[in-house]
């Protein structure tokens, strides 16, 4: 069953009522005081920052590639919180393999047009 209580907006609340009550956790005369607290504790949540490490200057795939094996690193020995540690591992890895390449194919090219340059004609 819905919760009974309609918003100011003239809307009703869409989630479920209680077991065996008329209102839902956020609505319920019963919950009130967990409901401030749970909303308290959410809006702290979402201002908690991490100083990760100095400002780093990014311009080339090299400097991706060391960024991403400083937050690997760090999010492998737990200095960065995580709620779904192989998904953020498997996407920083991502992102670092494919920095890899690029900066791989930069060097070689680097490499390539030394070697054109030194041909003489």
């Amino acid at each position: 069953m819905k919760c009974h209580k309609t918003k100011s907006d003239g809307t009703k609340c869409q989630a479920y009522a209680i077991h065996n009550g008329k209102y839902c956790f956020r609505h319920s005369v019963d919950t009130k005081p967990e409901a401030l607290e749970a909303s308290s504790k959410g809006g702290e949540a979402k201002r908690q920052y991490l100083c990760l490490g100095k400002p780093m200057k990014i311009k080339k795939p090299e400097d991706i590639k060391r960024l991403m094996e400083k937050s690997i690193n760090k999010l492998w020995i737990g200095e960065i919180p995580m709620s779904n540690p192989a998904g953020s591992l498997g996407y920083l890895a991502k992102i670092f393999l494919e920095a890899y390449e690029k900066s791989d194919l930069e060097t070689r090219i680097a490499e390539l047009e030394e070697k054109i340059n030194n041909i003489k004609i």
